[in-house]
């Protein structure tokens, strides 16, 4: 008899993390020695490591914003363009939310 999902599930996070592993061994042999980075430069894509976090918090964000302007009902309201050049543009309100934040 066989685990199931969680058993499932368990096979795929270690496959996951054997896979992110080779990555991490693969990349950093290859950058010590062909590129000839030594430290913390070995890893490979770092800048994309060291940005990784203020992305995740800014998706985390938005995502979070949207689901509490969908989830409070009643916030819309009628936001007039700021006066332009083009007058046929000023004219046309747009829907728009109070922000809450």
């Amino acid at each position: 008899m066989s685990g199931g999902a969680g058993e499932t599930l368990g096979h795929l996070l270690l496959s996951l993390c054997v896979l992110f592993g080779l990555y991490l061994l693969a990349g950093g042999a290859y950058r010590y020695s062909e590129l000839g980075a030594r430290g913390v430069d070995v890893l490979p894509n770092l800048a994309f490591w060291r940005e990784l976090p203020a992305h995740a918090a800014g998706m985390l964000e938005s995502a979070t914003g949207e689901l509490r302007a969908m989830l409070e009902p009643g916030e819309a309201t009628i936001v007039a363009k700021e006066a332009s050049d083009e007058p046929s543009s000023a004219s046309k309100p747009l829907l728009g939310r109070k922000s809450t934040l």
